[in-house]
């Protein structure tokens, strides 16, 4: 895999935190999660985390972390998108062009839902841990365990980093699924899956051309392991969806 696979930014998320985050019960709770955006980071420090480890593979995601977050401090909520937007024109961290409608970045992102939270998030910027970690997590050198994993999508580029059939692909999401399991807690959830505009009727499909979109499959590979799926609001008109692990008491 090259190093330098993913070398663009996320200026914001592209998923529905505030539609699954709380679900996450992350009060008190360590994190580990995606860099990216740093809306991860964000949420699940207005959530109450009592810290976050950021892991990903992209070196400028540290960087973006501080400049994003000076910029929160010295802005009001209602100017913070905005500002952002037209700040990263001038940066010289390299940006993707995926980028949501200013009011959808409001509506997913509890950080930034009122004055409230946007202020105590502020606060707890301050006193909240945060330590970065770079690498490949589907072969992450982490030896700590956490009480929440959150991965968003990240399975769905397996077959960039892993270019091959959905057999092998399904083998990687196995295998991968097994280390990420590892690094929990007793009784953590490990947030697995993202699947954007997925429906009831998607769980019996398995021609997707993305591998981990044919979820019975997976449901296969991982049996004995206790999975749940749930249907969030979406990103468009259709209901986005979650699969989450708990690492229950034996």
């Amino acid at each position: 895999m090259e190093k330098n696979f993913f070398q663009e930014v996320y200026p914001f998320a592209t998923e529905n935190m505030n539609a699954y985050f709380e679900r996450l019960e992350l009060s008190d709770k360590s994190v580990l999660t995606v860099g990216s955006s740093c809306d991860q980071l964000f949420n699940a420090i207005a959530y109450g985390a009592k810290s976050v480890t950021v892991f990903d593979i992209n070196p400028n995601v540290k960087k973006y972390y501080e400049w994003k977050k000076q910029l929160l401090f010295q802005c009001k909520r209602e100017n913070f998108v905005k500002t952002v937007l037209e700040k990263i024109e001038c940066s010289d961290i390299s940006f993707t062009k995926d980028i949501l409608d200013i009011g959808t970045i409001y509506r997913i992102n509890y950080y930034l839902e009122n004055d409230d939270v946007y202020k105590q998030l502020q606060q707890l910027l301050i006193q909240t841990p945060v330590n970065f970690v770079e690498g490949n997590l589907f072969a992450p050198n982490i030896k700590e365990q956490y009480d929440r994993i959150i991965f968003f999508n990240v399975l769905q580029y397996v077959g960039s980093f892993f270019p091959g059939n959905h057999l092998s692909s399904y083998q990687i999401i196995r295998d991968t699924f097994m280390i990420w399991k590892s690094l929990l807690n007793k009784e953590g959830i490990l947030q697995f899956l993202y699947l954007y505009s997925f429906r009831t009727k998607d769980l019996h499909d398995c021609s997707h051309s993305i591998a981990c979109y044919n979820i019975k499959p997976i449901y296969n590979l991982l049996k004995g392991h206790r999975l749940d799926m749930e249907w969030i609001s979406g990103i468009c008109q259709e209901p986005d969806a979650i699969l989450t692990y708990t690492n229950s008491k034996k």
